[in-house]
């Protein structure tokens, strides 16, 4: 590397790198200084770190960690940019790409346990302060508005088609090596823009994601596993405790407030709960020893909803209404299962995407996806809404029968779709 002015000139450099043996991508090129970074703990802590939290309770060998998937991120992010480069009016410096190349490789450093787990669903069941969204109070800084592409790279908020996402796809290369950077015709800044022949592999990034999530990532044991394992660690919050660089012991809910307690918690906060002496952890060991011995709530049945009716606190307190008394919150709880693509609960990839013609000649133009593609290709509804309503294994038939009633006649009274093509069966 060579320093002009303060600026880095040639990146990345030619033999300063390691090479690291990926199942999925063959041979990485860890590129000098990005090397230094791996070798921190900060980031070696992300081995620690499953990449689909509880998955693997269900699925055993999705034991990815968010070390592997940081260093496959990273790697596309390089071959990305590198691949822009080839158009030289874009003026990418070896500045660009390394930073692009830093940002993809550090973008999971701010997991806790279980990820999404731990800065969700336990955060609000612990009582924790939300964190502050700075949506709208920063932008972008840096660089010109002329390279406002190199930020859709890892994280793109444009229309979600991102490096952090091309790990669910085959056709990366293909897709890439059909990638420009082109003007925005409504806003005017350029955006990266892929050719209409591969506006099917462009598609398949939200769909896959989508189906991932539906089939693996909240399959219904792992949104049961994952309520009993925020249980466990709610009930256990108070007693376990993790020393800060200032010599004070922080709860788990509050690690976030010290980096050196932040840096001593990883998936393994599961085995300091069931491995504690502490008498007062008995209610959360017990918690996961259910877990390891699949004594796990079952599924009675689910309704499929729009984003309007998924109101699970609504469902949830008519529900109690509709039992009273015979509503036991040990034994019956209401879940919502949430699955995008990518972009939000609303809006579908596509119809955020620019597409430019690669048969044209002369200016090219990008332009939304057509409309008649859009309705032969995606659904009315960009997500799938629904809930979900789960009951303890040792609740007899009968019991199960009044639940599942009182769940049917709530649903339809919320307007809701009949859960009757959904409904499992209630005696397994």
């Amino acid at each position: 590397m060579k320093l002009v002015g303060g600026k880095l000139r040639e990146w990345p450099p030619l033999l300063d790198k390691r090479e690291i043996q990926d199942m999925v991508h063959g041979s990485i090129s860890l590129f000098h200084p990005l090397d230094r970074v791996v070798d921190t703990r900060e980031f070696q802590r992300l081995r620690e770190l499953k990449q689909q939290g509880v998955t693997y309770f269900v699925y055993p060998c999705s034991t990815h960690s968010r070390f592997v998937h940081s260093l496959g991120t990273y790697w596309l992010a390089f071959k990305f940019v590198e691949s822009l480069k080839r158009d030289s009016s874009l003026n990418i410096t070896g500045q660009d790409h390394l930073c692009v190349s830093m940002a993809a490789l550090c973008h999971d450093l701010g997991h806790g346990p279980f990820s999404h787990l731990f800065d969700g669903a336990f955060r609000e069941a612990s009582g924790a302060a939300p964190y502050t969204d700075v949506n709208g109070t920063w932008l972008p800084r840096g660089r010109p508005v002329e390279k406002a592409f190199l930020y859709d790279v890892v994280a793109n908020s444009n229309d979600s088609i991102d490096v952090d996402k091309f790990e669910y796809l085959h056709s990366i290369e293909r897709l890439t090596e059909n990638a420009r950077v082109l003007p925005d015709p409504r806003r005017g800044f350029p955006r990266i823009c892929y050719a209409k022949k591969v506006a099917d592999i462009v598609l398949s990034v939200g769909d896959s994601r989508q189906m991932l999530h539906n089939l693996m990532y909240q399959h219904r044991v792992v949104c049961a596993i994952e309520t009993m394992v925020v249980k466990a660690m709610t009930l256990a919050d108070k007693y376990l405790s993790y020393m800060g660089d200032d010599g004070v012991q922080y709860p788990l809910s509050k690690v976030t407030d010290n980096l050196e307690a932040y840096l001593k918690t990883t998936d393994a906060v599961l085995r300091d709960i069931a491995n504690s002496t502490v008498p007062q952890m008995k209610e959360a060991q017990k918690i996961l020893e259910a877990i390891e011995r699949r004594n796990i709530p079952v599924m009675l049945s689910e309704v499929e909803c729009g984003p309007s009716c998924a109101d699970l606190k609504m469902i949830s307190r008519k529900l109690k209404e509709e039992l009273g008394e015979n509503y036991d919150d040990n034994k019956i709880m209401v879940l919502a299962r949430v699955m995008h693509r990518g972009l939000d609960g609303r809006s579908h990839p596509m119809t955020r995407v620019l597409l430019y013609d690669n048969k044209q000649t002369g200016e090219v133009v990008p332009q939304t996806v057509d409309e008649e593609w859009l309705r032969l290709k995606t659904p009315r509804e960009a997500a799938i809404w629904s809930i979900c309503l789960y009951v303890s294994r040792s609740m007899p038939t009968e019991e199960r029968l009044k639940v599942s009633s009182a769940f049917d006649v709530v649903v339809t009274r919320s307007g809701l779709r009949s859960p009757e093509s959904h409904r499992r069966n209630i005696s397994s």
